[in-house]
């Protein structure tokens, strides 16, 4: 006997040829209703069940457990998540899932599972993940060369440079997005991150801060400001209103570009130092602002041979330090040394500041000292301070 048996029965039966059989009560169909209700299940037509056929339907609603709400925001993540690794998937109408242990939604869910770890295995890093790992590229505490992940351009050696030596820059923000793209999956992207996330965040914390780097630029412009002789001029701006330009001119009188005249660092080289290195090099800019503007109760500068002489020979020992420092000679403090006893025209010295300043700066992007070593290695010297600001 059914466990609806207990309802009573109000006597009517129908004939479906095979003798009486009895309609489903009020009740029964009443108590349907409610467990539709309760099992979140859509009512259906039960006008003209009978007894047994109710009865059966009842029991199978009974033994139905739909999947919990948790299941279902399970689903729904395992089914976004394949969406963004390239996988289409439609699950079944959530309704017709049944939940607990063995139901179908957990079935289910070990499928999205199992599928999301295999193509996760090939799955490009996420957009999210590109990112932390390009801001990145400048921590020295992140090994990228264990991941096979270049950081650097190689160039073609160019002249004025030391011979023998590789020439190179940092990759761009694209390029290096490029290469996180081509070598990392995302489960090998999300390993990097969580393996470098605190000493990434802890390098960041020293580094150079905003109001540092604007003051850095400021004091960039103040200098070229001064180097460069200008005139002022009427022009006509793009959108066709009158205004005011300085414009920097030579001693001849003409117009000229101002660019590379005073040795700006690159975004990159800022982005690289850390809040007391640039604490030092805004005081070194500082002091060559000075230098180019001074005081009018300043004692006027000595310029003669010997002073001249004694600047020239504390520059070849730093560039002997430097070599120290490198790890290999350079011709620099010949050419110094020739500077003194043979002199040279004013080309053949802006040619030596300019591989001297390049010297310098290679020394720090390789790491072989740091930006505070070089400033401190220079700060009793006016000619090593101009040629680390001016190019």
């Amino acid at each position: 006997m059914g466990f609806t048996d207990h309802i009573v029965n109000n006597g009517n039966s129908r004939n479906n040829g095979k003798g009486s059989e009895r309609v489903a009560t009020e009740g029964q169909r009443k108590f349907y209703a409610d467990l539709c209700k309760q099992k979140g299940v859509e009512e259906k037509d039960v006008s003209n069940y009978t007894y047994t056929q109710l009865d059966a339907l009842v029991k199978e609603l009974r033994a139905y457990k739909p999947a919990s709400p948790g299941q279902m925001e399970t689903i729904l993540k395992k089914v976004e998540n394949l969406r963004k690794i390239g996988y289409e998937f439609t699950p079944p109408p959530m309704e017709q899932l049944t939940g607990g242990y063995g139901g179908t939604a957990s079935s289910l869910i070990e499928f999205l599972i199992k599928k999301e770890t295999e193509l996760g295995a090939k799955a490009e890093p996420s957009e999210g993940q590109i990112t932390y790992i390009r801001d990145m590229l400048l921590c020295p505490d992140v090994p990228f060369e264990d991941y096979d992940i270049q950081k650097k351009v190689i160039l073609e050696e160019s002249e004025g440079k030391s011979k023998g030596k590789t020439e190179w820059r940092f990759m761009s923000e694209n390029e290096f997005e490029e290469e996180i793209r081509s070598k990392l999956t995302r489960k090998e992207a999300s390993r990097l991150i969580d393996t470098y996330r605190g000493a990434f965040a802890e390098w960041r914390r020293t580094r150079i801060r905003p109001g540092q780097a604007n003051h850095i630029r400021e004091l960039e412009d103040r200098i070229s400001q001064h180097v460069i002789p200008s005139k002022t001029e009427w022009i006509v701006n793009d959108e066709g209103v009158l205004e005011m330009k300085q414009v920097p001119i030579n001693d001849d009188g003409k117009s000229y570009s101002p660019a590379g005249d005073v040795r700006k660092l690159e975004d990159l080289q800022l982005a690289q130092l850390s809040q007391e290195e640039a604490s030092a090099y805004i005081d070194l800019l500082k002091n060559e602002l000075a230098r180019k503007n001074p005081s009018s109760d300043e004692e006027p500068q000595v310029n003669d041979e010997d002073t001249r002489k004694d600047e020239l020979e504390e520059m070849q020992d730093i560039l002997h330090k430097l070599n120290a420092v490198a790890g290999y000679d350079t011709t620099l403090p010949e050419k110094i040394s020739s500077l003194l006893t043979e002199g040279y025209g004013g080309e053949e010295v802006d040619e030596i500041k300019s591989e001297i300043q390049d010297f310098m700066f290679e020394l720090v992007r390789e790491d072989a000292i740091d930006f505070i070593g070089l400033i401190t290695i220079c700060e009793n010297s006016n000619i090593a301070q101009k040629i680390l600001v001016a190019a």
